[in-house]
């Protein structure tokens, strides 16, 4: 059965777009056209719908308001947001996504006449499938049991983190959740363009204890840290005798996605073995899977968000079908659940104890 799809665009030159790119599409029907985010949200008020695609500057109410009118309506339609690729734009869709955005796409130039145009079609259907499509309720994806914890396993020394379709959400909560104190650095994939990856460490840097910052070649790696691999950039890492430096490369696409996971987890696992806590959240596509192997495969510990909680459940069930993981883990229970393995209790009161006193 098609998705029922509602588009929002104060141009019809964008209209025009969406509406020949869903209609040529047999997954979707288009079954709502809005020329502003008011007349979007009376629609959603009034309709059904499986997914709507927002513009994010339109008259009388914006994408962002219109989002938040949205989210109070349907909480659970996923929505994508359509930004231009600016700085203006990638700011907005950063804030989008904080505010329960699925994801975003980023437009076509102007005249819609360029070669960015194929991209935008094959990101926009790719999302817009990932989004509506999911694992139906009950559903059970064959997995292999999750892998027990080794015993004696020394604690981590670093977090990476891999996600894409649902991500910056994901990142705020479990970032909220670990302690200014945290002992071990953060590396982070999140699949964005190079601007929008900027704006994502910067928001995050703003609500969250952790200092976050965008990788910077030949930067020295420092815990309590978290570092977000660049737009169109991998992150790997270089270890140099004790230390290790964050390497910021141009290589090519790994199974079409750069930055890649694949890349970050194998690099990682090569600089600290059996030191490496992977977390794999929600995200479309399978990059994770075999940098995930190559952590497990060096003695580190993989983790994967659970599918109620991701937006969707591409990565991280695949690395749980895979039977990589150790454990499979509420969003709101990640940070928790990270904490818990890098630390002992006696360890914890010892590291709260010096971040009170040197608060003194």
């Amino acid at each position: 059965m098609a998705k029922r799809i509602l588009i929002a665009d104060d141009s019809a030159l964008v209209r025009g777009f969406l509406v020949r790119l869903l209609e040529g599409d047999p997954r979707f029907e288009l079954t709502g056209i809005a020329h502003d985010g008011q007349a979007a949200v009376e629609r959603v008020r009034r309709g059904e719908y499986d997914a709507a695609i927002l513009d994010v500057e339109m008259p009388r109410m914006n994408g962002l308001e219109a989002l938040t009118a949205i989210r109070d309506i349907a909480p659970r339609l996923p929505v994508l947001m359509f930004s231009q690729h600016t700085e203006r734009g990638a700011r907005i869709a950063i804030d989008a996504l904080a505010r329960g955005a699925a994801d975003y796409v980023t437009k076509p130039s102007a005249r819609l006449r360029d070669l960015s145009t194929k991209q935008v079609t094959q990101d926009l259907l790719e999302k817009l499938a990932a989004v509506t499509q999911g694992t139906p309720p009950g559903t059970l994806i064959p997995t292999l049991r999750p892998r027990p914890p080794l015993r004696g396993q020394r604690p981590p020394e670093v977090i990476v983190l891999a996600t894409s379709t649902g991500g910056p959400r994901a990142l705020d909560v479990v970032l909220r959740g670990l302690p200014a104190w945290l002992p071990v650095p953060v590396l982070v994939v999140q699949h964005m363009p190079a601007l929008f990856t900027r704006h994502l460490a910067d928001r995050l840097d703003e609500v969250t204890p952790l200092r976050v910052m965008e990788a910077v070649d030949g930067r020295l790696i420092e815990p309590g840290t978290v570092y977000v691999a660049p737009g169109d950039r991998h992150l790997r890492v270089l270890r140099i005798g004790e230390t290790r430096r964050l390497r910021v490369v141009d290589d090519a696409p790994v199974q079409g996605c750069r930055p890649s996971a694949d890349v970050l987890f194998s690099s990682a696992s090569d600089a600290w073995g059996k030191g490496v806590l992977a977390a794999v959240l929600t995200g479309m596509g399978r990059d994770g899977t075999a940098g995930s192997r190559r952590v497990v495969e060096g003695g580190g510990r993989v983790l994967a968000q659970d599918q109620s909680s991701s937006a969707v459940w591409g990565m991280p069930g695949q690395v749980v079908k895979e039977g990589l993981v150790e454990a499979v883990v509420p969003l709101d229970d990640m940070a928790r659940a990270l904490v818990a393995r890098i630390i002992t209790g006696q360890q914890r009161e010892r590291i709260e104890e010096r971040a009170s006193d040197g608060r003194r």
